[in-house]
C-alpha cells in the first residue's frame, strides 16, 4: 500500500497517509473520499513559522492572531453530539451499552456530566510551568494551553479561544456487532465497567454521514465545530493490508458538507481509575477528559490536518510498530509529550486530568518563547531533537 493522502487526523491527531479507499481528506486511520477541504467557516488566523534552519512553513489555527499585537479573545461555537454506542459481546447475543449520559459504574456522575463541567468548557485558573496563563482572567483548558503557547506575544492580553455550546446536546445511537468489547478493571468499590474496541474507519464513515444530515436537516451549521463525545470507547485501526496500526481513544477531521467544510472533534471519557494500568489504548491510563483535551487542542491547532513541521518522533502508543517520524503541527503527539498528566480539581471537588501538549516552538526547533520559557504545557520536553524524515502517517 502506498502513502499518498494527506489528509484525516487521528489518535493524536496525525494524519494518516495511507488509505485512498474512503471519504475524507483529513483522517487518521480511515480512508473515504479523496475530496480537499476548501476551508472553514469557523474563525481561523494564517501564518508562516520558520524553523531553525530558515525553512519556512504556513499554518492555519482556530481562533485569531496572538502575533497581530492585537490579540483577542476568539469564540468557537460547538455542538455536543453524545454518541450512545451499541457493542455485541463475543458471545454474538448479548449486547453491551456505553451511554456517557448514564451514572458511571465508577462514578457517582455521568461521563457526559463530568465532560460538561470540566476545565473543559468551565473557565477556571491554569498554570503553566508555574506560569499562570490566566492572568487576563479565568480560561477554558484548551484556551489556556493557546495562551500558554504564544505567552511571550499574549501575556499581556486576553488572548483566548473560547468554546462555547451553540445549543443542546444532540444524542446518536451508533451500533457495531463486530466491536471488542471487554471487561474493566474492578473500580473502587467494587465495580466492573465496560471498554470497547472499535473500527475507526466503520465509524468515522457513519459518524461523517450523520454530520452530513444533521447540515442538510439545519440541525448543526457549518460554523459551529461537533464535538462528539463517548465512554469507555477507544478506536482501532488496521489497515487495507490487515496491519494492525494500534489504538487510540479519539482523533479529529474534516467532512465536506453542502454548507461547507465542517472541522470536528471526536473523544472519550476514560472513566478507568488513573491508579490502574493499560487503560483505553493499551499504552498507560489517560483518565476522564484527557483523550478529549488531546483532541481539541490538535483541532485547534491544526483544523485541516494540513499544518506542517519538521519531522519528530511521535510516540509509540500511535502504532502497534513503534516509534514513528510525523511532520504536523498536533500538539498532543510527540513521544516526548506522550502520557504526561497534571490534574487540577473542578467543580464539585472532582480532580480532573490533562495532558501535557507540545508548544510550537518545540516543532519548528525555535527559541523557546512559551510560558516559563518551556517547549511544553506541563514543561516535560526540550525541543523537538534532531529533524527525521517522516514515514507513512499513521495514528
Amino acid at each position: 500500500m502506498t502513502p499518498t493522502i494527506t489528509g484525516r487526523v487521528g489518535r493524536k491527531g496525525t494524519a494518516l497517509a495511507a488509505l485512498a479507499a474512503g471519504a475524507w481528506t483529513l483522517a487518521l486511520g480511515s480512508a473515504a473520499l479523496a475530496t480537499t477541504p476548501t476551508g472553514l467557516t469557523i474563525p481561523t488566523w494564517t501564518t508562516n513559522f520558520t524553523d531553525a534552519n530558515g525553512i519556512t512553513y504556513s499554518a492555519t489555527l482556530v481562533g485569531s492572531d496572538p502575533l497581530s499585537g492585537t490579540a483577542a479573545n476568539t469564540t468557537v461555537n460547538y455542538v455536543p453530539i453524545i454518541v450512545k454506542a451499541h457493542f455485541r459481546l463475543v458471545d454474538g447475543k448479548t449486547w453491551v451499552l456505553l451511554d456517557p449520559t448514564a451514572t458511571s459504574a465508577c462514578d457517582t456522575k455521568s461521563a457526559y456530566y463530568r465532560i460538561a463541567n470540566s476545565p473543559l468548557f468551565v473557565a477556571t485558573t491554569i498554570t503553566s510551568n508555574g506560569v499562570n496563563v490566566t492572568n487576563h482572567g479565568q480560561q477554558q483548558l484548551t484556551s489556556a494551553f493557546q495562551r500558554a503557547n504564544f505567552w511571550g506575544e499574549v501575556k499581556s492580553t486576553n488572548y483566548g479561544v473560547t468554546f462555547a455550546a451553540a445549543q443542546t446536546p444532540i444524542t446518536l445511537n451508533y451500533s457495531d456487532a463486530s466491536a471488542s468489547v471487554n471487561g474493566m478493571l474492578t473500580c473502587s468499590g467494587g465495580n466492573d465497567d465496560w471498554v470497547a474496541y472499535t473500527d475507526e474507519i466503520k465509524f468515522d464513515a457513519w459518524l461523517q454521514a450523520q454530520i452530513k444530515a444533521l447540515v442538510q436537516s439545519n440541525r448543526i451549521t457549518s460554523s459551529t465545530v461537533p464535538i462528539v463525545l463517548l465512554s469507555n470507547t477507544a478506536f482501532q485501526y488496521t489497515d487495507s493490508s490487515g496491519v494492525f496500526h494500534g489504538r487510540f481513544g479519539g482523533y479529529h477531521s474534516t467532512v465536506q458538507t453542502a454548507a461547507g467544510t465542517i472541522a470536528y472533534a471526536v473523544g472519550s471519557y476514560e472513566d478507568r481509575p488513573v491508579s490502574q494500568s493499560g487503560g483505553l489504548t493499551g499504552h498507560g491510563v489517560r483518565p476522564d477528559i484527557s483523550h478529549i483535551a488531546e483532541r481539541l487542542a490538535d483541532l485547534v491547532n491544526d483544523p485541516l490536518g494540513t499544518n506542517q513541521t519538521p519531522g519528530f518522533l511521535a510516540a509509540p502508543s500511535h502504532t502497534a510498530t513503534g516509534w514513528i517520524c510525523q511532520s504536523s503541527l498536533e500538539v498532543a503527539l510527540p513521544g516526548a509529550v506522550n502520557g504526561t498528566q497534571s490534574s487540577i480539581v473542578g467543580v464539585g471537588g472532582f480532580t480532573y486530568h490533562y495532558p501535557d501538549l507540545a508548544f510550537h516552538d518545540f516543532f519548528y526547533r525555535t527559541a523557546a518563547t512559551g510560558a516559563g520559557g518551556k517547549y511544553s504545557f506541563l514543561g516535560q520536553t526540550s525541543d523537538g531533537g534532531a529533524v527525521c524524515t517522516p514515514s507513512a502517517r499513521i495514528h
